[in-house]
């Protein structure tokens, strides 16, 4: 009888540590597959971001490209007033009116006075008196 009173049932602790790690396991694979889930759903938040920041800078794009365009056309306008704004002007004209208009005159050879420099960008005149 001391057999049998010394013999202790293992397949009882042996059935509850399977359960826990059944349970144990199925806890990891259901946390495994949530976060799985989670990081496909950050994935796809972030391709669509992506995507629309795409689609922004091809818009910002066009927009540069047509300011561009407009910017040359104005500065070509620019360039054809400028040559056009030239031509108009006659320095027989503006002599004509200087002198009729303006009272101005023709210097005299007295008041004219050259200088000479030993730099050729730098002039100094100093008054006399």
């Amino acid at each position: 009888m001391k057999n049998a009173s010394s013999e202790y049932d293992y397949s009882s602790v042996k059935q509850k540590t399977q359960k826990r790690q059944v349970s144990s396991y199925k806890f990891r694979l259901s946390v495994s597959i949530v976060l799985t889930a989670l990081l496909a759903a950050a994935v796809a938040c972030l391709m669509i971001k992506t995507l629309f920041v795409r689609i922004e800078l091809t818009k910002q794009n066009d927009i540069n490209v047509e300011l561009e365009a407009q910017l040359s056309m104005l500065e070509e306008e620019k360039r054809r007033l400028m040559i056009e704004y030239e031509s108009h002007i006659d320095l027989g004209d503006l002599e004509k009116i200087a002198e009729n208009e303006l009272g101005m005159q023709k210097p005299d050879a007295s008041q004219i006075r050259k200088i000479d420099t030993d730099t050729q960008d730098k002039a100094l005149i100093i008054a006399k008196g």
